[in-house]
């Protein structure tokens, strides 16, 4: 069965997580002893504080859902290493669950529809009960610490669970760097991802103007991305901001909701990106508010252009990452040395600053690990989607880079979205901080 929003949005394969399935086992063959299993845990759904309310719709965690597909909450999912066979165990629903969510769907119909060997009701000693029959002899767990928030996903917990050998080490750092690198299918529904958030940041540079606030910005960019793409969820907070807003890295959280009025003249850098099955985007639009750059204005934006064109040119699998970040800023310290605003040789002043590279890697989730930030000192790969960042501030108090997201194939060809990719970057390009 397939996963789809229905009307004009993209159908995506069960096969897609078959595929995932079969190169994990695959990597994990001649690591593990035999009689292992990988047994991962979903996500559950979240209540608002002490109410009976969810807090938010829910999204499935980003591991579990990578290797099943699985939209529903509270959820396990079995993978037998030596035979590759997989198991989905489903929650058990009291039938008075049907007044509130609707028909309780049977094992079967989870099975066509997640195209898995095997699916059974979770309850009491099941899931112990199956790894038993099926002679698990080696429980693979995952336990993945994220290293920007410090936050864990901890290992899944069920009863029986002391019956068995497990680790908890192997599997995070093998999971984790097949993450990165991205199936012909998975691009398929990030590109998608992309083409609906640069369809939804057009629809937002259209409807702004002055006097508007910027959460009605994001309210545009929001209703459009489902409306139109199906996009329930977004890849992370919106940042809609306006004016001096734009130099605040994650603007738009509860402390900087989003709500200044738009000024005319204002710099509008608006960052967001709807994800779709899972799959992120991440699109960072940055132009004036009234359609009209000041000298000021067009001089940095102009820069950042010609880094994010240069890099787009030099940008190829063999080409190590941090080069063409230090390409990035020289281009731009170029620029602003061409500006007055530096005197020197734009290599000098590189030297002298900290040489600080942020690698942003998108895949289900913005999601960096142990094993991605390794990616910093790496030639760049095919399959592997990274976005390119550059941008500058003219009063030099942050620098930093991003521009698009991107996937580039064998041939250097961008692949992210079937739009006229040279008009789309132009929609693209960030500028941070300007007044």
């Amino acid at each position: 069965m397939s996963f789809s929003r229905g009307a004009n949005t993209l159908r995506v394969s069960a096969k897609l997580f078959a595929e995932n399935r079969s190169r994990l086992v695959a990597a994990l063959k001649g690591k593990t002893t035999p009689g292992s299993v990988v047994l991962l845990q979903g996500g559950s759904e979240k209540n608002r504080y002490n109410t009976d309310a969810e807090d938010l719709p829910f999204r499935q965690e980003s591991y579990f859902f990578w290797a099943f597909g699985v939209h529903e909450s509270d959820f396990f999912g079995a993978i037998d290493v030596d035979s590759g066979k997989s198991c989905l165990f489903a929650p058990t629903l009291d039938p008075s669950y049907a007044i509130w969510d609707g028909k309780i769907n049977d094992e079967n119909w989870f099975k066509n529809k997640y195209e898995v060997d095997d699916v059974h009701f979770n309850k009491d000693k099941v899931i112990s009960d199956y790894l038993l029959k099926h002679n698990a002899k080696k429980l693979l767990l995952l336990r993945a610490e994220n290293t920007d928030s410090g936050n864990v996903l901890e290992p899944a917990t069920f009863e029986g669970k002391e019956l068995f050998n497990v680790d908890t080490e192997l599997l995070y750092p093998i999971i984790a760097e097949l993450r990165v690198f991205k199936t012909d299918r998975e691009l398929q529904v990030m590109r998608y991802a992309c083409k609906i958030a640069s369809e939804a940041h057009r629809a937002t540079m259209k409807a702004i103007r002055a006097g508007l606030y910027e959460y009605q910005m994001e309210s545009v960019f929001r209703h459009t991305s489902y409306y139109h793409g199906g996009c329930r969820h977004l890849a992370y907070t919106c940042i809609a901001a306006s004016g001096c807003n734009g130099s605040i890295l994650h603007y738009g959280h509860a402390n900087a909701p989003n709500e200044k009025q738009i000024k005319d003249g204002d710099m509008c850098l608006f960052d967001m990106g709807p994800e779709y099955n899972c799959y992120a985007s991440d699109v960072t639009t940055s132009f004036p508010a009234n359609g009209k750059f000041t000298e000021k204005q067009k001089m940095v934006y102009n820069a950042v252009l010609d880094a994010n064109l240069s890099v787009f040119k030099s940008a190829k699998p063999g080409v190590r990452w941090t080069d063409m970040h230090i390409l990035a800023e020289r281009v731009i310290l170029t620029h602003l040395k061409k500006a007055g605003l530096l005197k020197g040789q734009p290599p000098i002043q590189y030297n002298a600053r900290s040489k600080k590279c942020w690698l942003l890697v998108l895949g289900p989730c913005s999601c960096p690990t142990d094993w991605v930030i390794s990616l910093a000192s790496m030639c760049m790969i095919v399959e592997v989607i990274l976005g390119v960042v550059p941008g500058c501030s003219p009063t030099l108090k942050t620098c930093w880079f991003k521009i698009a997201t991107y996937n580039q194939d064998a041939e250097g060809k961008n692949g992210t979205t079937k739009l006229n990719f040279q008009k789309s970057r132009i929609v693209i390009f960030l500028v941070k901080g300007l007044p």
